[in-house]
């Protein structure tokens, strides 16, 4: 079950960044940093361009744009919003991951207040 969430949550945080990328010209890319204690830190190593910084684990999405300092010989990320859409759609992808994994497992019937829940599982060939 872990493994379908983990897919289902990729796809569609794929078809969102998409939709970002498709609103910008100039990309950077996407980074996933589950935990990250310095997200700009990490944004500034993607390379030029506009970067998401997603954190799986906490549930939060960072937008930067890079560009190269000449003065410091160096890339910097600096903070920028990411568009309503992209992080609505995130939020609402990250929910439904949080529903899935939380569903009940089917080993265990449960009483609806409407009817019975009946578990139907696949026949195996032999």
């Amino acid at each position: 079950m872990k493994h379908r969430v983990s897919a289902t949550t990729w796809r569609s945080l794929l078809l969102a960044i998409a939709l970002f990328l498709a609103i910008t010209a100039h990309a950077g890319g996407l980074v996933v940093c589950d935990n990250c204690a310095n997200p700009c830190q990490i944004a500034a190593r993607s390379g030029p361009g506009t970067t998401l910084v997603v954190d799986l684990a906490q549930v939060k999405l960072h937008g930067f744009e890079v560009e190269y300092d000449r003065e410091l010989k160096r890339y910097r990320a600096i903070p920028t919003a990411v568009p309503a859409q992209v992080s609505s759609a995130f939020h609402r992808i990250m929910g439904l991951a949080n529903l899935d994994a939380s569903a009940p497992s089917m080993s265990k019937p449960l009483a609806a207040d409407k009817g019975a829940v009946i578990p139907v599982h696949p026949v195996r060939p032999r």
